[in-house]
């Protein structure tokens, strides 16, 4: 194996097979050398014969095997050798059948999309549903997400559907992640199961039977149940802070979410008219409804299910946030030109 003009060639003089390199591979390349991704991508666009060099190089003394996921007579995933890969076809094939039993599937429940980085199927249960306040109705759901490239796990979570404004929030109920699959699955637990596809061992069958196991947990009644509590727990917990850009910019900072964002979060919050911790994950959820990208709109969901259950400790830290950026800026700049006024009149 050996890189070409940004390609990866395999075979020898007689035979060889060229692939160009996706974006997700390119970084998976980029890690396994060493090479900074921001300078593997100027070599890439600037210079591709000096990061053939530089990879070729790194190739020859690196002695790992690698496995090479392709599609299309493209590279898509460049993993390691240990890497066993679950296809989204077989969790589909697999989920789809378990959930249809308790839902019914039909074309208004079903969100489903295939990225170049995860598949994500999500499905809302029209029966099972309750409120939050009243006349604040919310349906249960689940959502079942898989990476053939290495960016995530097979993830088995409940998801809520907001009726009054079409927002879904995704559960993130597992209390640890495991890195094998050999255990038993307890039903009872709050312990969704959260599969790593590398620890996956070679009984493929047996793993996706716990599969199928963690999705008849996931849309047990009792669950969505708990999910309902911590809702209502978290309308119940409002912010008392004078400043709520100030709390949601720490929020957004602290979720992940960049900072060009949060003013187009703050308008869902204000909007709403809901200053409580489940007035912010809803205008974190409402918007995921605003983006386009499928996988980060899923990522916002899930940060707005994560709020739900936010530790005393961060919902204190976020009520006590006093000033933001833009604040601190112009306080600065206010503070500056005083000082320099002071030093004309002196």
């Amino acid at each position: 194996m050996h890189m070409e003009k940004g390609d990866l060639f395999f075979g020898d003089e007689n035979v060889s097979h060229s692939f160009p390199v996706n974006t997700i591979a390119a970084q998976q390349i980029a890690a396994f050398t060493g090479i900074p991704s921001v300078y593997y991508h100027r070599m890439r666009e600037q210079n591709p014969a000096l990061l053939d060099h530089n990879i070729n190089a790194w190739f020859q003394d690196m002695d790992a095997l690698r496995m090479v996921r392709t599609l299309d007579s493209r590279a898509r995933a460049f993993l390691s050798d240990k890497y066993l890969p679950i296809d989204n076809f077989e969790i589909a094939s697999r989920v789809l059948p378990i959930i249809d039993k308790v839902v019914h599937l039909n074309g208004d429940n079903v969100s489903c999309e295939v990225t170049e980085r995860s598949m994500h199927i999500k499905v809302i249960n029209y029966k099972m549903e309750g409120e939050v306040v009243t006349g604040d109705v919310v349906q249960s759901g689940i959502i079942v997400s898989n990476s053939e490239v290495g960016q995530g796990m097979v993830e088995v979570k409940p998801f809520v559907y907001r009726l009054v404004c079409k927002n879904g929030a995704v559960i993130d109920a597992a209390a640890k992640k495991r890195r094998h699959v050999g255990k038993t699955i307890d039903l009872t637990s709050d312990d969704y199961e959260i599969y790593r596809t590398e620890t996956i061992n070679a009984a493929n069958q047996a793993f996706l039977m716990q599969i199928e196991d963690t999705v008849s947990s996931v849309v047990n009644p009792a669950t969505f149940d708990k999910i309902l509590d911590s809702m209502r727990e978290a309308k119940d917990r409002t912010f008392t802070s004078r400043n709520i850009p100030a709390v949601v910019e720490l929020a957004a900072k602290k979720y992940g979410v960049p900072e060009g964002e949060t003013g187009n979060i703050l308008t869902h919050l204000v909007n709403e008219g809901d200053t409580s911790l489940y007035g912010l994950a809803n205008a974190f959820t409402r918007y995921s409804q605003d983006v386009d990208a499928y996988d980060y709109a899923t990522a916002l969901e899930e940060i707005g299910g994560k709020m739900f259950t936010m530790p005393k400790s961060v919902f204190d830290e976020l009520n006590n946030a006093t000033t933001t950026k833009e604040q601190r800026k112009r306080e600065r700049k206010e503070l500056k030109a005083t000082q320099s006024g002071l030093l004309a009149v002196a």
